[in-house]
């Protein structure tokens, strides 16, 4: 009877998961607006099995008799990106995202009828892998065993390279203090997706087991693309809820961002209300702020002033004693001394890879704290290497062919070449280093098959035969 049974479930299970899926693929869902000639707001959920979720696809489908509007939204007031609607419908989004849940708007502007159809799906870290393709952009992350080896590390200048436990000269963070006290402590992360998807929040973590197992929980509260707007709404709930003991707070990078409007003032005045809502609840509680690392390319582009809203967090970090976290100096001295693997490891020009992190990104992070060093590489997390193959992988089949491969480089050169002339200038890169680093013929001119030849060894070393698909 026992066995009739556990078959009988198992079919049923079988059966459901048969059904979640068979009508759109793997993952995929379907909603359509009930009545195109009103307002309405549809939230799109991931399904039940899935992991934390980091891309959202979305497909439209359908005609619009008139013209009506539809958006992915941030928050209540604040659109991710729009689309204008006007007669047949048939077109896709693809965008990174970390929530459970996105909330698409659509509004008519003068519609008499017609139907609009989403079909969509939330992936999750889990299908797809990046190190082995990019392995080659590891060997930043390794030491340099060329004839130039002696030359001293390029990273973290503002600290022994040896030191076990960061710069003597400042007293450790009471977060490590309170470690070393035998205390259990929590630490949330806050930002964007330099926090969503950098690999230093997972080394870190990996770096506190070690030297404090058990004691340190350590939450990501971050969002990518999200701005201090986001933050300051979503504070409650992705930070107060978890009672932290130490926060760390980043939102320059995306407040930075021209067309999103931000002023360096109204994004102080965010973050100043973040500090004292946390300082309410907790008035122990440890505030820790951090500068990023620094954009380069047509991401610097995108913001211009970026210098003005690292000085507003680094002018209010001294205001109020906090410590400050300034991964800046050091990926600059990197970018500097050794473009190409600056490059190698933050690829999209303002995601560091796993490698990235364990080179820069998390040593500053570890010496700032007042951690021994330990070993962050006994963290395999990947996210953004995983976000930056399946753009890669257009077809969606978990394979990148070399053409596919090839024509994510084409697309990143097009972004950077910002008048469109087929030659990035160093102003267009905002760093001459790069540039030249790049400019493979040295004629002062960097064009598309330089730009995509820098890449090609990453594929070369990692494919039998570069006219075959790579397949993870």
């Amino acid at each position: 009877m026992l066995k009739r049974t556990l078959t009988l479930l198992g079919i049923v299970i079988v059966l459901a998961i048969t059904a979640l899926f068979s009508s759109y693929g793997f993952g995929w869902r379907a909603q359509s607006v009930t009545d195109v000639t009103k307002v309405e707001t549809i939230t799109l959920k991931k399904t039940l099995i899935q992991g934390s979720p980091w891309f959202l696809q979305i497909n439209f489908s359908g005609e619009i008799q008139g013209t009506a509007e539809i958006s992915l939204m941030y928050g209540p007031d604040e659109p991710y990106r729009t689309e204008k609607l006007s007669g047949p419908v048939n077109f896709k989004w693809g965008n990174d995202w970390y929530s459970d849940t996105a909330d698409i708007r659509y509004e008519p502007k003068s519609v008499t009828g017609g139907k609009l159809r989403l079909e969509y799906r939330f992936t999750d870290p889990g299908v797809f892998t990046l190190d082995s393709l990019l392995s080659e952009a590891s060997r930043c992350a390794r030491p340099n065993t060329r004839k130039n080896a002696s030359r001293k590390p390029t990273i973290a200048t503002n600290r022994p390279a040896q030191s076990r436990e960061g710069d003597p000269a400042k007293p450790k963070t009471r977060l490590v203090q309170n470690l070393e006290a035998g205390k259990k402590q929590t630490l949330v992360t806050f930002g964007t997706s330099l926090t969503a998807v950098g690999a230093w929040v997972d080394q870190l973590r990996a770096v506190l087991d070690q030297q404090f197992p058990g004691q340190a929980t350590v939450i990501n509260g971050a969002q990518g693309g999200a701005n201090s707007d986001w933050g300051r709404e979503k504070l409650d709930e992705k930070v107060l809820t978890h009672k932290p003991d130490t926060v760390l707070i980043e939102f320059s990078v995306n407040d930075a961002v021209a067309k999103r409007k931000t002023s360096v003032d109204h994004a102080r005045g965010n973050l100043e209300n973040m500090i004292d809502r946390v300082l309410a609840a907790n008035p122990d509680c440890e505030i820790i702020l951090q500068v990023m690392n620094p954009p380069v390319g047509h991401t610097k582009t995108e913001r211009p002033d970026i210098a003005a809203y690292d000085k507003m967090y680094r002018d209010v970090a001294a205001a109020r004693g906090f410590r400050l976290i300034d991964h800046g100096s050091a990926w600059q001295e990197l970018l500097k001394s050794d473009p190409r693997t600056f490059l190698l490891c933050s690829p999209d020009t303002i995601h560091p890879l796993r490698s990235g992190s364990l080179k820069v990104s998390t040593p500053v992070v570890v010496a700032e704290l007042g951690l021994a060093p330990g070993d962050p590489s006994a963290s395999t997390e990947a996210h953004c290497d995983k976000y930056i193959r399946h753009l890669m992988d257009k077809g969606q089949d978990r394979t990148v062919s070399r053409t596919e491969f090839d024509a994510f480089w084409i697309e990143q050169f097009k972004l950077n070449d910002t008048d469109s002339n087929g030659n990035i200038t160093a102003a267009e890169l905002h760093s001459p280093e790069l540039h030249a680093a790049l400019d493979a013929n040295r004629d002062g001119n960097l064009d598309q098959p330089e730009y995509v030849a820098f890449f090609a060894p990453l594929f070369e070393n990692n494919a039998p035969e570069t006219s075959s698909p790579t397949k993870r």
